[in-house]
């Protein structure tokens, strides 16, 4: 009896693990560069919510001039896709705010065990971040942390939408960005963005 009580128990363990072996798991990224610059200088370039001119993958931004929490940004991607995010938090004084990605468009569909799936321009979801900039020995630290999920709540999700596909747009954007904020600043700068990846996020 004992015996069958342990198989049942083991049983259950393992199909509960292949249930959820695959389920949506948070994300979080943290991309980190030292620029040889004042704080002041690099605050200013990225403090305006509203103003995403240093950010290489976006065409250009529709919003008003507020940096006042709920305010609301559409970015245009150089690929023709958009992204709206909302202001959650923004304090001038310690140089961050914080923001979350509202509605996306869609790039297209993949069919998966036999549905359509809608393909947005970032394939995450619940995705929200934090962009900071402190300083570091003379110069400037600016950390850019996101948490997010992949686009697809499916347990066996389209390579599109995959944890992959989340994790590599992610890391392209904070890279990019941060890459060339630097050179906006220092045009011959060699740029080295640290990032660090975690999953899973409690």
């Amino acid at each position: 009896m004992k015996k069958s009580a342990h198989f049942i128990s083991f049983a259950l363990m393992v199909f509960s693990g292949l249930v959820n072996a695959n389920n949506p798991e948070k994300h979080r990224m943290t991309a980190t560069i030292i620029i040889d610059a004042t704080t002041a200088k690099v605050w200013a370039l990225i403090k305006n919510f509203g103003d995403m001119s240093w950010q290489p993958n976006i065409k250009n931004t529709s919003s008003g001039t507020s940096n006042s929490k709920g305010a609301e940004r559409t970015l245009t991607l150089v690929n023709g896709g958009t992204v709206t995010e909302q202001l959650l938090d923004y304090d001038d004084t310690k140089m961050a705010y914080k923001y979350k990605i509202t509605g996306m468009s869609t790039v297209g569909t993949v069919k998966n065990t036999g549905k359509d799936e809608n393909i947005p321009t970032l394939p995450v979801a619940d995705y929200s971040a934090r962009l900071a900039v402190a300083g570091n020995g003379g110069k400037t630290e600016v950390k850019w942390t996101a948490t997010y999920y992949r686009a697809s709540s499916n347990n066996s999700p389209a390579e599109e939408l995959s944890e992959e596909a989340a994790d590599k747009a992610v890391n392209d954007i904070m890279t990019s960005g941060l890459t060339a904020l630097e050179k906006k600043i220092n045009p011959n700068a060699k740029s080295d963005v640290t990032i660090v990846h975690q999953c899973p996020v409690n």
